[in-house]
């Protein structure tokens, strides 16, 4: 794991290939940025951070290597691109930290190979429905990690490890 992600500026998400397809980034920004923004609109402290003004938007870095390919989302003013560091941290932890209890509660991805069906209530919630769908993304190249400051999500065919 590249300690480059371990960073409270930045959420990061480092896959362990050096060429992407165009439409999987393009998905993968898609479908972590509306979990991010549907997840910091549904608290009254992170809601009343995307409400300042100028308005932060989530923007984003990537970088490549021979090994990994590096993404850095953050927040920065939509006029400026002044970064917003403090935005990012309290959105990045309450992210990680929501997104690991998802994960947590839905640990068991498969049994003996086969998907299990995925019938629990909190299912209909639309915000778990983006977690899924994330996830799903990360879990195509074995290996990828999502950071942020202290905590680690490494993601593999069938499961993760949160470290």
């Amino acid at each position: 794991m590249n300690s480059s992600g371990l960073n409270s500026n930045y959420i990061c998400i480092s896959i362990p290939v050096r060429a992407l397809q165009v439409s999987y980034v393009s998905n993968l920004l898609r479908v972590i940025q509306a979990a991010i923004r549907e997840l910091a609109l549904s608290s009254s402290h992170t809601s009343q951070l995307l409400s300042e003004k100028p308005t932060p938007v989530l923007s984003s870095t990537i970088s490549f290597s021979d090994e990994e390919s590096l993404i850095r989302l953050f927040f920065t003013h939509s006029d400026s691109q002044e970064d917003l560091s403090l935005v990012t941290e309290e959105i990045g932890r309450t992210f990680l930290n929501s997104f690991r209890e998802f994960l947590s509660g839905n640990s068991q991805s498969s049994l003996f190979g086969f998907n299990v069906p995925e019938n629990r209530s909190q299912h209909d919630n639309s915000l778990h429905k983006r977690y899924s769908s994330v996830s799903k993304l990360l879990k195509r190249y074995p290996g990828t990690f999502l950071s942020h400051a202290e905590v680690s999500i490494t993601f593999t065919k069938d499961g993760f490890g949160v470290y």
